[in-house]
Protein backbone atom coordinates (compact mmCIF):
# COMPACT_ATOMS: atom_id res chain seq x y z
CA UNK A 1 0.00 0.00 0.00
CA UNK A 2 2.86 2.35 0.76
CA UNK A 3 4.25 1.76 -2.73
CA UNK A 4 0.84 2.52 -4.19
CA UNK A 5 0.70 5.84 -2.32
CA UNK A 6 4.11 6.81 -3.67
CA UNK A 7 3.08 5.91 -7.23
CA UNK A 8 -0.17 7.84 -6.91
CA UNK A 9 1.60 10.91 -5.51
CA UNK A 10 4.08 10.91 -8.37
CA UNK A 11 1.32 10.41 -10.96
CA UNK A 12 -0.84 13.21 -9.55
CA UNK A 13 2.12 15.61 -9.36
CA UNK A 14 3.03 14.91 -12.99
CA UNK A 15 -0.57 15.55 -14.07
CA UNK A 16 -0.72 18.85 -12.20
CA UNK A 17 2.47 20.17 -13.77
CA UNK A 18 1.68 18.84 -17.23
CA UNK A 19 -1.85 20.25 -17.32
CA UNK A 20 -2.47 23.70 -18.80
CA UNK A 21 -3.14 26.59 -16.41
CA UNK A 22 -6.69 26.26 -15.09
CA UNK A 23 -8.97 29.22 -14.36
CA UNK A 24 -9.38 29.89 -10.64
CA UNK A 25 -12.79 31.40 -9.73
CA UNK A 26 -13.63 33.29 -6.53
CA UNK A 27 -17.21 34.01 -5.47
CA UNK A 28 -18.13 37.30 -3.82
CA UNK A 29 -20.55 36.15 -1.12
CA UNK A 30 -20.22 38.63 1.77
CA UNK A 31 -22.49 41.70 1.92
CA UNK A 32 -20.68 44.33 3.96
CA UNK A 33 -22.77 47.43 3.19
CA UNK A 34 -26.59 47.61 2.83
CA UNK A 35 -28.37 44.33 2.02
CA UNK A 36 -29.36 41.97 -0.77
CA UNK A 37 -32.57 39.94 -0.56
CA UNK A 38 -31.21 36.96 -2.51
CA UNK A 39 -28.71 34.22 -1.59
CA UNK A 40 -25.05 34.45 -2.63
CA UNK A 41 -22.92 34.42 -4.70
CA UNK A 42 -23.43 37.98 -5.97
CA UNK A 43 -20.47 38.18 -8.34
CA UNK A 44 -17.58 36.01 -9.46
CA UNK A 45 -14.03 36.85 -10.48
CA UNK A 46 -12.01 34.25 -12.39
CA UNK A 47 -8.22 34.48 -12.69
CA UNK A 48 -6.29 32.62 -15.37
CA UNK A 49 -2.50 32.59 -15.62
CA UNK A 50 -1.12 33.23 -19.12
CA UNK A 51 2.38 33.48 -20.54
CA UNK A 52 2.55 37.22 -20.01
CA UNK A 53 0.21 37.97 -17.14
CA UNK A 54 -3.19 37.21 -15.64
CA UNK A 55 -6.57 37.29 -17.38
CA UNK A 56 -9.52 38.46 -15.27
CA UNK A 57 -13.18 37.65 -15.96
CA UNK A 58 -15.73 39.46 -13.79
CA UNK A 59 -19.40 38.41 -13.80
CA UNK A 60 -22.45 39.98 -12.14
CA UNK A 61 -24.51 37.16 -10.55
CA UNK A 62 -27.19 39.25 -8.83
CA UNK A 63 -30.65 38.47 -10.27
CA UNK A 64 -32.43 40.96 -12.50
CA UNK A 65 -35.12 42.74 -10.47
CA UNK A 66 -37.88 45.26 -11.07
CA UNK A 67 -36.88 48.73 -9.88
CA UNK A 68 -39.65 51.19 -10.64
CA UNK A 69 -40.60 50.09 -14.15
CA UNK A 70 -37.11 48.91 -15.14
CA UNK A 71 -35.58 45.47 -14.63
CA UNK A 72 -31.93 45.99 -13.85
CA UNK A 73 -28.87 45.21 -11.74
CA UNK A 74 -25.65 47.17 -12.11
CA UNK A 75 -22.16 46.05 -11.13
CA UNK A 76 -20.28 49.34 -11.32
CA UNK A 77 -16.98 48.93 -9.47
CA UNK A 78 -14.57 46.09 -8.74
CA UNK A 79 -11.53 46.06 -6.44
CA UNK A 80 -8.51 43.78 -5.97
CA UNK A 81 -4.91 43.85 -4.69
CA UNK A 82 -1.40 43.14 -5.91
CA UNK A 83 1.41 42.01 -3.59
CA UNK A 84 4.11 41.22 -6.15
CA UNK A 85 7.06 43.39 -7.17
CA UNK A 86 6.79 43.30 -10.97
CA UNK A 87 6.15 46.31 -13.18
CA UNK A 88 2.58 45.86 -14.38
CA UNK A 89 0.82 47.08 -17.51
CA UNK A 90 -2.73 46.92 -18.87
CA UNK A 91 -5.17 48.39 -21.37
CA UNK A 92 -8.51 49.78 -20.20
CA UNK A 93 -11.42 47.65 -21.43
CA UNK A 94 -13.98 49.55 -23.50
CA UNK A 95 -16.19 51.66 -21.24
CA UNK A 96 -14.12 50.98 -18.12
CA UNK A 97 -11.14 52.53 -16.35
CA UNK A 98 -8.40 50.59 -14.53
CA UNK A 99 -6.93 52.73 -11.75
CA UNK A 100 -3.88 51.53 -9.78
CA UNK A 101 -3.26 53.37 -6.54
CA UNK A 102 -1.80 51.11 -3.80
CA UNK A 103 -3.85 50.94 -0.57
CA UNK A 104 -5.91 53.92 -1.71
CA UNK A 105 -9.00 52.50 -3.45
CA UNK A 106 -11.51 52.42 -0.62
CA UNK A 107 -14.59 50.19 -0.86
CA UNK A 108 -17.29 52.05 1.07
CA UNK A 109 -15.30 52.55 4.26
CA UNK A 110 -14.06 48.98 4.55
CA UNK A 111 -11.00 47.63 2.77
CA UNK A 112 -8.47 49.82 0.97
CA UNK A 113 -7.43 48.15 -2.28
CA UNK A 114 -4.71 48.63 -4.89
CA UNK A 115 -6.79 48.34 -8.07
CA UNK A 116 -10.17 49.84 -8.95
CA UNK A 117 -11.98 48.76 -12.13
CA UNK A 118 -14.56 51.52 -12.64
CA UNK A 119 -17.45 51.69 -15.12
CA UNK A 120 -17.54 54.86 -17.25
CA UNK A 121 -20.64 56.54 -18.69
CA UNK A 122 -23.03 53.95 -17.30
CA UNK A 123 -21.13 50.99 -18.82
CA UNK A 124 -22.04 48.72 -15.92
CA UNK A 125 -22.37 44.93 -15.90
CA UNK A 126 -25.97 43.74 -15.93
CA UNK A 127 -27.16 40.37 -14.66
CA UNK A 128 -24.94 37.54 -15.99
CA UNK A 129 -22.86 39.96 -18.05
CA UNK A 130 -19.07 39.66 -17.95
CA UNK A 131 -16.07 41.95 -18.20
CA UNK A 132 -12.65 40.72 -19.35
CA UNK A 133 -9.30 42.42 -18.87
CA UNK A 134 -5.64 41.45 -18.55
CA UNK A 135 -2.92 42.63 -16.18
CA UNK A 136 0.47 41.96 -17.79
CA UNK A 137 3.91 41.62 -16.23
CA UNK A 138 3.24 38.94 -13.60
CA UNK A 139 1.49 35.61 -14.17
CA UNK A 140 1.59 34.40 -10.55
CA UNK A 141 -2.06 34.23 -9.50
CA UNK A 142 -1.14 34.28 -5.80
CA UNK A 143 0.19 37.83 -6.17
CA UNK A 144 -3.31 39.05 -7.11
CA UNK A 145 -5.11 37.34 -4.21
CA UNK A 146 -4.28 39.49 -1.21
CA UNK A 147 -6.37 40.84 1.63
CA UNK A 148 -7.13 44.55 1.59
CA UNK A 149 -5.75 47.05 4.10
CA UNK A 150 -8.31 47.80 6.86
CA UNK A 151 -10.36 50.86 6.08
CA UNK A 152 -12.19 51.32 9.36
CA UNK A 153 -15.40 49.53 8.42
CA UNK A 154 -16.73 46.05 9.05
CA UNK A 155 -13.85 44.01 7.70
CA UNK A 156 -11.25 43.37 5.02
CA UNK A 157 -11.64 41.32 1.84
CA UNK A 158 -9.63 39.87 -1.04
CA UNK A 159 -11.99 41.17 -3.73
CA UNK A 160 -14.90 43.60 -3.57
CA UNK A 161 -17.59 44.98 -5.87
CA UNK A 162 -20.23 47.70 -5.82
CA UNK A 163 -23.60 46.63 -7.26
CA UNK A 164 -26.50 49.06 -7.72
CA UNK A 165 -30.24 48.92 -8.46
CA UNK A 166 -30.74 45.89 -6.25
CA UNK A 167 -33.95 44.26 -5.12
CA UNK A 168 -33.37 44.93 -1.42
CA UNK A 169 -33.40 47.71 -0.58
CA UNK A 170 -35.28 48.40 -3.81
CA UNK A 171 -33.25 50.54 -6.17
CA UNK A 172 -30.34 50.97 -3.77
CA UNK A 173 -26.85 49.49 -3.89
CA UNK A 174 -24.71 47.12 -1.85
CA UNK A 175 -21.03 46.33 -1.49
CA UNK A 176 -19.98 42.69 -1.60
CA UNK A 177 -16.68 40.96 -0.91
CA UNK A 178 -14.79 37.67 -1.07
CA UNK A 179 -12.92 35.87 1.71
CA UNK A 180 -10.34 34.65 -0.83
CA UNK A 181 -11.46 31.02 -0.91
CA UNK A 182 -11.42 29.69 -4.49
CA UNK A 183 -14.38 27.80 -5.93
CA UNK A 184 -13.46 24.12 -6.61
CA UNK A 185 -13.31 23.50 -10.35
CA UNK A 186 -15.07 20.33 -11.63
CA UNK A 187 -12.02 19.34 -13.68
CA UNK A 188 -9.75 19.48 -10.64
CA UNK A 189 -12.17 17.45 -8.54
CA UNK A 190 -12.54 14.91 -11.35
CA UNK A 191 -8.76 14.54 -11.62
CA UNK A 192 -8.40 14.02 -7.89
CA UNK A 193 -11.37 11.65 -7.75
CA UNK A 194 -10.03 9.55 -10.63
CA UNK A 195 -6.67 9.24 -8.88
CA UNK A 196 -8.27 8.18 -5.61
CA UNK A 197 -10.43 5.59 -7.36
CA UNK A 198 -7.35 4.23 -9.09
CA UNK A 199 -5.50 4.08 -5.78
CA UNK A 200 -8.36 2.18 -4.12
CA UNK A 201 -8.51 -0.25 -7.03
CA UNK A 202 -4.76 -0.83 -6.87
CA UNK A 203 -4.95 -1.48 -3.13
CA UNK A 204 -7.84 -3.95 -3.51
CA UNK A 205 -5.96 -5.81 -6.24
CA UNK A 206 -2.86 -6.14 -4.07
CA UNK A 207 -5.00 -7.26 -1.10
CA UNK A 208 -6.82 -10.04 -2.96
CA UNK A 209 -3.57 -11.37 -4.39
CA UNK A 210 -2.36 -12.18 -0.87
Amino acid sequence: MKKALIIFSMFFTILLFAAPALPVPYDLTIVFSNSINTPPPYAQITLTSTAGGVDFTLENLTPMQLVGNIYTSKLMKFYFNYKGLASLSWSDPSGWDIDYSPNNQQADGDGKFDFLIDALNNNFLGTNQTLNFTISGDNNLANFVDVSVPGGGQGVYYFAAHIGNLYDPAGNSAWVGSDGTPVPEPSTMLLLGSGLIGLVGYGRKKFFKK
